[in-house]
């Protein structure tokens, strides 16, 4: 901070010398800019006041005397709040921040993306406290000294069976303290000294990204058949993946924009991250090299879930008497239609569920691309039933889902209410796909389970959907509903719209897309049949029989919602009652148990033989609909064929009457002229 000097050159008023004075700022040494001159009059006093800034200095020097009481005006003059720059201490600008702007600032980074930075931290700064001789000071003494009485309070901790354990509780929290106490303002609170790291000093932890895998030697071949061909293995220490390095590069950085530190800052500064984009560079290649050589996978991350093993899946998890499995199928559904991160379908709101026409929508909120939920907030994803297939139907999941759950149809509330829901479904799914019941079967179907993941729903709907069929979903539109920012102008130009939503939707969802299925509506109650009035009574019936068995604080959108879950589960009540398991928590649901009105007016139509009441069909391409007209001709021609059959059969009945008329005609006229008898051939004419 600046030093102002301020000097009164005297008069009126009788006041005559010298006066100094001096602003309360911290003072510094060398300055980094000369010192500006800056002229006043005080029409008071009718003093001229001279002030000198004098810039920051390096070096502590020792303030000028203190200011003399020479009048009011000079006082004033000089006084703290009347200066245009006001102590930095007496506005509060170095006290701590409140707890409210504290949590804004930290809200610029996912929970998520925070809690693995902060797992990151605590192996580097345990890695630079276990090498402190290696490498001195480069943790801040006073967390050095906390840490060391942390590792007293480790030691003294002990297992179950008395052995020393290996957990060190202590130190992490030691750590995780002092990087949240962390102020740009305040260097002391900076865990490490940034003056002393180098790239040296990460490189060596860096090297300890490594773990150990099973090499498997090829079977040495046997001198007789008696003998065992054995398979030699042996480990192998191998470098972790990249993802690990650029996650340990993400921490790092998060410690300097933490602690305000540039990364650009200091020549030092510039050749350290210089050095570690080089590093990451050659990591890369490395890693790949060593996989190749050991014949081990290359590919990181996990693998696509190929649309014949999610089928398998969900039929497994539908038929299951777990009541685990009844979330578990209606997360994999959700997070399969609507194409997005697994923690989009976790943190999905009751709320944000609705219909239109044939459709279900969901409205996403935050997501890792959006981190502000504003990206989307008026374009809400379609999802669509499956009437050919009610195991992949997420409309019929959702339906049961709630009739297990009905307390959420209160809404204000997630679906899949509680903590830790990702790890709880993640855990749920791998524990199936990598069951010794499934495993090889869904190895055969091309999902190694080893590499099985939450992820591996996205990869595999997004790949089904784009590349499953031939004439696809616009590549836009499914990068929209990925939540990818596409490259250049692309992103500019090429907005949501709901058709091509509505197409990816359909697409998938897993409808048979070369099918006449593929435009099947969603089931529903088809009353067309009836007269307005029996039509309203109908309708009024079934809602209020629904509306029974409801909590009573649901929204009308969302009864609008349920309704259209109880006509899916209704159209597919036989499947249900052959495949849903005798124990499974369905069954004890009213909506199982008691039979609900009109259940045989639930139908599906197609558009060639919609009705009035058949909903609106969205998402359907160009060729379906030229299908659709071949289909209504179809149906013109069949009924013309059976009204020809029906013709021709009238003809050949009204034939076959005249034809017996005539031959009985002729027979009698035979008859009445003796036409072969024994006088035929002597008197007779025949007329």
């Amino acid at each position: 901070m600046a030093t102002v000097v301020a000097e009164d050159k005297g008069g009126g008023g009788g006041r005559t010398g010298n006066c100094h004075g001096v602003l309360a700022f911290p003072p510094t040494a060398v300055p980094i800019s000369p010192p500006c001159c800056y002229t006043k009059y005080l029409p008071q006093t009718g003093a001229v006041l001279q002030a000198t800034v004098i810039p920051p200095l390096i070096a502590a020097i020792p303030p000028p005397p203190a200011p003399a009481a020479t009048g009011d005006g000079a006082s004033e003059a000089l006084s703290p709040t009347a200066s245009p720059v006001a102590p930095a201490e007496e506005d509060g600008l170095c006290d701590g921040l409140d707890n409210e702007t504290q949590a804004i600032l930290n809200a610029r980074i996912a929970p998520a993306t925070r809690g693995n930075y902060f797992s990151m931290l605590v192996r580097l700064f345990r890695y630079f406290q276990d090498n402190n001789e290696l490498f001195p000071r480069i943790l801040s003494p006073a967390l050095l000294e906390e840490l060391q009485k942390a590792d007293l309070q480790d030691s003294e901790k002990r297992t179950r069976r008395g052995a020393p354990s290996k957990r060190r509780d202590a130190s992490k929290q030691v750590i995780l303290d002092a990087i949240k106490s962390i102020n740009s303002q305040d260097p002391l609170t900076f865990p490490i000294n940034f003056d002393n790291f180098t790239f040296n000093c990460f490189a060596g932890f860096l090297k300890t990204f490594k773990k150990t895998v099973v090499k498997r030697s090829p079977p040495t071949p046997s001198v007789t058949q008696e003998e065992v061909t054995t398979v030699v293995t042996s480990t192998v220490t191998i470098r972790l993946g990249a993802g690990s390095f650029s996650a340990a590069c993400s921490a790092l950085a998060f410690v300097f924009t933490e602690c305000g530190v540039d990364k650009d800052g200091t020549p030092a500064s510039r050749q350290l991250w210089k050095q570690i984009a080089l590093y990451m560079k050659g990591t890369r290649r490395t890693g790949a090299r060593e996989r190749q050589a050991l014949g081990l996978r290359i590919i990181e991350g996990k693998d696509p879930l190929p649309f014949a093993a999610y089928v398998k899946l969900a039929s497994i998890l539908a038929c299951s008497k777990d009541p685990e499995h009844v979330a578990a199928h209606l997360f994999l559904l959700l997070d399969w239609n609507m194409v997005s991160r697994a923690e989009n379908a976790v943190n999905s709101h009751m709320d944000l569920f609705g219909i239109f026409d044939d459709a279900l929508l969901v409205y996403l909120g935050p997501s890792k691309g959006d981190q502000e939920g504003t990206k989307h907030i008026d374009h809400p994803w379609h999802l669509y039933t499956v009437p050919e297939n009610p195991a992949i139907c997420p409309v019929l999941a959702f339906a049961k889902y709630l009739m297990c759950h009905p307390q959420i149809l209160n809404g204000k509330c997630k679906i899949f209410d509680g903590s830790s829901q990702y790890e709880r479904m993640n855990a749920v799914l791998k524990e199936v796909v990598r069951s010794d019941d499934h495993y090889e079967e869904f190895s055969k179907l091309g999902l190694q389970p080893e590499y099985f993941g939450t992820h591996s729903i996205r990869k595999g709907s997004i790949t089904h959907g784009a590349c499953g069929v031939v004439n696809g979903p616009p590549i836009a539109s499914i990068c929209i509903r990925a939540n990818w920012k596409m490259p250049g102008v692309m992103n500019r130009y090429m907005r949501y719209e709901s058709a091509g939503d509505e197409y990816v939707g359909r697409s998938v969802c897993g409808r048979v897309r070369l099918g006449k299925r593929f435009a099947e509506s969603c089931p529903y109650f088809d009353f067309s049949d009836c007269g307005e009035s029996e039509k309203e009574a109908r309708h009024k019936k079934i809602d209020d029989w629904i509306q029974c068995r409801m909590p009573e604080l649901c929204s009308t959108e969302t009864f609008r919602l349920f309704k259209f879950c109880v006509a899916t589960f209704v159209f597919h009540r036989n499947w249900l009652d052959e495949n849903t398991h005798e124990d499974n928590a369905l069954r004890l649901s009213p909506f199982w148990s008691e039979p609900i009105p009109f259940a045989n007016c639930v139908v599906t139509r197609f558009p060639w033989d919609k009705t009035q009441d058949t909903p609106q069909f969205t998402g359907l391409p160009t060729d379906v609909l030229y299908m659709t007209q071949v289909e209504k001709l179809k149906t013109e021609v069949d009924e013309l064929l059976k009204s020809f059959d029906v013709l021709r059969t009238a003809l050949l009945a009204d034939n076959s009457r005249v034809v017996m008329e005539v031959c009985e005609k002729m027979i009698a006229e035979l008859d009445l002229r003796s036409v072969g008898g024994e006088g035929y051939g002597l008197s007779r004419e025949i007329d």
